[in-house]
């Protein structure tokens, strides 16, 4: 009985020490071998969240220079980096809905901006509550964008 206790009070120590906490090496188990990848989006850049368009581009926000960046996952290439109206106001959450909108939020300001793609026009959407702390945001299929804030627990809807 002893033992079991000892075992019991380590195992959730055992990530602590390289490993995974599944009991896996990781890269060891042939289903979770494979090809990976990693691009870089720049020293200090901070990146938060990843959202994928329709079109199969990927949409990155990078937190710490205030930017947004579109990615081609196949070229494993930046294509396109867009500086955000609030300068360096942590853009944190991002996501696309069915038109290829992308809508991004300022965490540090309160802030949801709609950048429409095809012409490279922003516009900012205030929220009109303060220190909101949007992490994550969905579109439904009406083209709504809800989002929850983390630090205000509110759950806000921008149409």
């Amino acid at each position: 009985m002893k033992s079991l206790l000892c075992l019991l009070a380590a195992v959730p120590f055992a990530a602590f020490a390289g490993g995974s906490n599944y009991g896996i090496t990781p890269g060891a188990h042939p289903i979770l071998a494979g090809k990976v990848s990693e691009l870089s989006t720049g020293r200090r850049s901070q990146p938060r969240r990843i959202a994928l368009a329709p079109d199969g581009m990927l949409w990155v926000t990078l937190y710490g220079n205030g930017k947004l960046v579109k990615v081609d996952p196949v070229q494993m290439k930046v294509i396109k980096e867009y500086q955000l109206p609030g300068g360096n106001a942590g853009p944190y959450a991002v996501n696309v809905d069915g038109g290829g909108m992308v809508w991004v939020n300022e965490i540090n300001n309160d802030t949801v901006v709609r950048l429409n793609p095809a012409t490279g026009e922003m516009q900012g959407v205030p929220l009109p509550s303060k220190n909101v702390g949007i992490r994550k945001m969905a579109v439904d299929a009406s083209g709504k964008l809800w989002y929850m804030g983390s630090h205000n627990g509110r759950l806000g809807l921008v149409e």
